[in-house]
């Protein structure tokens, strides 16, 4: 869960899903160290979940400069997002038909797609950030 108590979901470096659970700091290590368990998404609504019996892995505190990157927990809950996904796998379709086999850079081309679905929940999360910055300036 994000500082929003939202559903928190990365794609690793090997484009595996993963849902962030809780964190805690190792004293030997020095670093804070979460639990990350494998996440799978709904066909239908393209909701990102925990898998329930998904497998479970410890990584250092993810950053912006980590291997993983933070992807929509509900790609499709932007209208304009979902109208975009819906056409691209429109396009995706017709060329596998026309030329019998998926486009080369398809895997490329959703990785896009989710980064692209991402920005909303980042914009919401920045504005968050905002707003508490903003009370505790008040506060003093």
């Amino acid at each position: 869960m994000d500082e929003t108590g939202r559903l928190t979901i990365y794609r690793g470096p090997d484009g595996r899903h993963w849902s962030k659970g809780p964190a805690w700091f190792d004293e030997a290590a020095r670093s804070w160290i979460c639990t990350l368990t494998e996440a799978v998404q709904d066909p239908v609504t393209g909701r990102w979940a925990p898998a329930p019996h998904g497998a479970r892995i410890e990584v250092a505190a993810i950053t912006r400069d980590s291997a993983y990157t933070r992807v929509s927990a509900d790609p499709r809950g932007e209208p304009r997002i979902a109208r975009l996904t819906d056409l691209v796998a429109e396009l995706e379709a017709d060329y596998a038909h026309a030329a019998g086999h998926p486009h080369p850079r398809t895997g490329e081309l959703r990785t896009a797609l989710e980064d692209v679905a991402a920005i909303p929940d980042a914009e919401q999360r920045r504005r968050h950030g905002a707003v508490l910055a903003a009370r505790a300036r008040r506060r003093r």
